[in-house]
């Protein structure tokens, strides 16, 4: 009978409903309940499907599990390169987090998933919309340096976090920012970088594309031409994107573009994904602007639940027509299952709501661990303190289990949507 086994390029990561899978050759993640982890665990060494099952069943009732159920379990992994077929008796080198944790949280994950790294408030534009306040006049002084930095990333990896994304401002106003890049590649993160392109030379995408985790870098593209681009990004950043997305192509390095959706350009969807797919992105996706930060004030600029709908259908035109593919792939399932009147308020308020730390978490500048710049916003302006522990003082997975603000956001009244539980922030209002 054949022989399977783990394949080596894996995270697996135990949670209370069973266990997340980061599949490093694939750059994607799968979730398994509490059989699936028992039976990967099982695959740490080489076994048939009969010793799969007798592993299995020392700690898990199989009862009502037939062989063929498991055999068919067993090759759906091996096309999604979690295990292959072996004549070998070596076991796997796929690395396992929190196998002997017993107390898991119903209401997040053990970890965060993600780590969002801001690595500065600088950036070469002031754009009107900016949530951060980033400005070219930033003391990167006042901000971490790099040795905090990749203390940091040591931590993130210790804590069994998949992805990093560095962002800011624009990190690459930071001279060092490749360096702590390709420490966190080098670590096995999935990493991504987030730009505005400004200021990104060649080189810069020389090295992105000599990295081995490398996802994507994000970029902003807020119109189909030069003057609805520009309308809030300032002069010159359409074509800054333009040549920043040529020169991507050219060294084929992964990158996915957003538009910020406004009442001005929520027209521009359609043409803004085909510029993109001329010059071969990943993958586009759109956002509604929300009001902070220096966008305080913008509130006739927020595009209506309407107009988000329009933007929306001439997105799900990009999509059908297999012109772009969508950055978020939990879009298309989504939308695909939904008739038209779902469809039609399936980003309703998308501007105002806010997940509160069940998976994902942000790092500033100057250490601070904290949740979503929306409800940072409405924390401020309650006069409520707004970040929970500093990542200098003390380990990650400590804020993310014992801070009493974190898991106090967390108890905020959530609703489902169409994305999972969300807070909407006018209840601060």
């Amino acid at each position: 009978m054949e022989k399977y086994v783990l394949s080596n390029r894996l995270k697996v990561r135990r949670e209370g409903f069973g266990c997340v899978v980061l599949i490093i050759q694939r750059q994607s993640v799968r979730f398994f309940n509490e059989f699936g982890y028992e039976a990967i665990k099982a695959l740490r060494v080489p076994r048939t499907v009969d010793e799969i099952m007798s592993v299995v069943s020392e700690d898990y009732d199989i009862s009502d599990v037939e062989a063929k159920s498991v055999e068919f379990f067993v090759k759906d992994l091996v096309s999604k390169n979690i295990c292959e077929v072996t004549t070998e008796s070596a076991p796997s080198t796929a690395q396992f987090f929190f196998d002997d944790v017993q107390d898991f949280s119903d209401d997040y994950f053990y970890a965060p998933l993600g780590v969002e790294i801001e690595y500065t408030n600088k950036c070469a534009r002031q754009c009107d919309y900016c949530s951060y306040f980033s400005n070219p006049f930033v003391d990167v002084n006042t901000e971490m340096p790099i040795e905090d930095w990749l203390r940091a990333i040591d931590d993130v990896v210790a804590s069994g976090v998949f992805y990093v994304r560095f962002t800011g401002g624009d990190p690459f106003m930071r001279p060092e920012l490749l360096e702590a890049v390709k420490y966190a590649d080098d670590l096995g993160l999935m990493v991504s970088v987030g730009s505005d392109l400004t200021v990104t030379k060649e080189k810069d995408f020389e090295a992105l594309a000599k990295l081995k985790n490398f996802v994507f870098l994000q970029t902003t593209l807020d119109g189909a031409t030069p003057e609805s681009c520009n309308r809030f990004r300032g002069k010159g950043n359409y074509r800054k994107v333009i040549k920043g997305m040529e020169l991507m192509q050219k060294h084929n390095v992964p990158f996915i573009v957003g538009t910020v959706l406004t009442k001005h350009n929520y027209t521009e969807i359609e043409e803004i994904g085909k510029i993109t797919a001329k010059y071969g992105t990943k993958g586009y996706c759109f956002s509604p602007l929300y009001i902070a930060g220096r966008g305080i004030g913008m509130e006739d600029d927020v595009p209506t639940n309407e107009q988000v709908y329009i933007a929306n259908t001439q997105f799900r035109k990009l999509v059908e027509s297999n012109i772009i593919e969508p950055a978020d792939s939990a879009w298309e399932e989504i939308a695909t299952e939904l008739p038209e009147e779902e469809f039609k308020s399936m980003l309703d308020d998308q501007t105002h709501l806010t997940r509160t730390g069940e998976r994902l978490i942000r790092i500033d500048p100057k250490g601070h661990v904290y949740v979503s710049v929306k409800l940072k916003r409405m924390l401020v302006e309650q006069e409520e303190e707004w970040n929970a522990g500093n990542i200098k003082d003390k380990k990650l997975l400590e804020i993310w289990q014992g801070s009493d603000k974190l898991n106090g956001w967390r108890n905020f009244e959530q609703d489902e949507n169409n994305f999972g539980k969300t807070i909407d922030t006018r209840v601060f209002q």
